[in-house]
């Protein structure tokens, strides 16, 4: 939750950039048995924001697959490693996801803790300073 509005404050600073944001919540913990709230979801209230329900831990799964098939950004999360939750990366402009999940050019754990990385790797891809 701390993640999301971090995410949220960032957000306006790339109001006039092509950027598109997926928001993928996932049961983590015990309580987490149903789709994120209304409530929850409007922290996240900015239009570029599109946010989705994984119910079966997909994208953790693939996270944890790239880490035990050696994709360096992703070797935190070998098995028995850490969980991958609470993750945000940031993919180039025309990146595909075909196959197994794409390499992102940054990736940060806990969102809140790499919400500042997060805005130096978009400046970046967008060439901003």
């Amino acid at each position: 939750m701390r993640g999301a509005s971090a995410l949220e404050k960032l957000l306006p600073e790339f109001a006039h950039d092509p950027i598109a944001v997926l928001v993928v919540w996932a049961p983590v913990l015990r309580t987490d048995i149903a789709p994120p709230t209304p409530e929850v979801q409007a922290r996240l209230s900015d239009a570029t924001v599109a946010q989705f329900w994984d119910p079966n831990r997909f994208l953790a799964g693939q996270v944890t697959a790239a880490a035990t098939a050696g994709v360096p950004i992703f070797a935190p999360f070998k098995p028995k490693g850490r969980t991958p939750y609470d993750l945000v990366g940031v993919y180039p402009a025309g990146a595909r996801w075909l196959g197994s999940i794409p390499a992102p050019f940054y990736l940060g754990n806990p969102v809140v803790d790499s919400i500042h990385e997060t805005r130096l790797a978009l400046r970046k891809l967008l060439r901003r300073r």
